[in-house]
């Protein structure tokens, strides 16, 4: 290892143990603003009005912002582009994580205050929590696509020819649990406006796709925006959602003042992807001097309400389904199924 490699996990491992590094929720500035997010009471319906004229007029309150106070794209998503920044009027939520609005105020409590006070309209759809309900032909649509984000089909060899020579077969169920995070460290994000542009403060897994989804957000150029990514307080894959980011992004271009967001552990469970619930049926045949002869697997995951990184998961999981084995002769099948529940991620 080189000195300036060395040097630098041993800064970063002395100021751990000191507790003095910093993280996005250590982040402060004079005159900042705190933020919260409104989300949709409901998992599936149409939104069909929002009124926030009571919350702009709240004291303390800087900017209360929907979906039509965004200057670029709307939608945003690691493989599809699904998801909406915030929902707009008219179009459908799909999850309670589905944002609606922002608000920017110069206390916590006064914009949680002002949040309050926001009336939302929605008339409630019909909403399905299983990948396996979602398959079937009556479930309610969570997307007009349909209720399959992705499928995949991998095929090497004949699986029957392997049965048949196979002097035993197993054939099993497992089911993979969806798992919250938990990283100690909850989202947070610090923005503040520089020059022409901004520059936001975040605990990311992906900076780099972090500074490319603000700059079609707002509909600048990407020397007008800077990403720092420092220390994340933990993160096992969940913090690589982005919305966070996109939230104090879109707060601190509208107000033109340095903007804060640090969810709450409720915030946090609701607010982020979860990792992705699968049901395995899988079925193996070998030979009684150990060979594997065959292996058929169906992986069912669910996905949430939007695709997330879903597809690209799913494929890993389908490359991974016969392990390290030699195995001639490979038969799987994968379904990224939507759902009306939090992302997977």
């Amino acid at each position: 290892m080189c000195d300036l490699a060395r040097d630098a996990v041993r800064i970063s491992d002395i100021s751990k143990a000191l507790g003095t590094t910093q993280f996005p929720s250590d982040i402060y500035r004079d005159d900042y603003l705190e933020s919260v997010v409104v989300r949709s009471p409901i998992p599936h319906g149409y939104l069909r009005a929002l009124n926030t004229e009571v919350a702009r007029q709240m004291p303390g309150v800087h900017a209360v912002l929907t979906a039509a106070d965004i200057p670029g794209e709307k939608f945003f998503g690691k493989m599809i582009k699904d998801t909406p920044v915030l929902v707009q009027v008219g179009d459908r939520v799909r999850s309670v994580l589905d944002g609606l609005c922002l608000v920017a105020a110069e206390t916590k409590d006064q914009a949680y205050a002002a949040a309050e006070t926001i009336q939302i309209e929605l008339d409630q759809l019909p909403a399905v929590f299983t990948a396996q309900d979602a398959m079937q032909p009556d479930s309610p649509l969570v997307h007009e696509s349909g209720n399959i984000a992705k499928q995949f089909k991998l095929r090497h060899g004949n699986v029957d020819a392997g049965f048949a020579a196979s002097d035993i077969i197993i054939m099993n169920t497992f089911e993979i649990p969806s798992i919250e995070h938990a990283f100690i460290e909850t989202e947070a994000a610090f923005g503040e406006p520089v020059k022409d542009g901004l520059r936001v403060y975040v605990g990311s897994q992906n900076p780099y796709l972090e500074h490319k989804l603000i700059q079609v957000l707002l509909g600048l150029n990407e020397e007008q925006i800077e990403v720092i990514d420092v220390g994340a307080g933990g993160g096992f894959g969940g913090k690589d959602d982005s919305i966070i980011t996109l939230y104090v992004a879109l707060l601190t271009w509208a107000t033109k003042k340095p903007v804060r967001m640090v969810w709450d552990r409720r915030e946090s469970i609701r607010g982020h992807s979860k990792r992705h619930p699968m049901t395995i049926t899988a079925k193996t045949g070998a030979t009684s001097d150990g060979y594997l002869k065959a292996m058929q697997f169906e992986i069912v995951a669910d996905t949430g309400s939007y695709a997330h990184w879903g597809p690209a998961i799913l494929t890993f999981a389908s490359l991974g389904a016969g392990g390290v084995y030699e195995i001639p002769n490979v038969w799987v099948d994968t379904y990224v199924v939507y759902t009306h529940n939090i992302m997977s991620g």
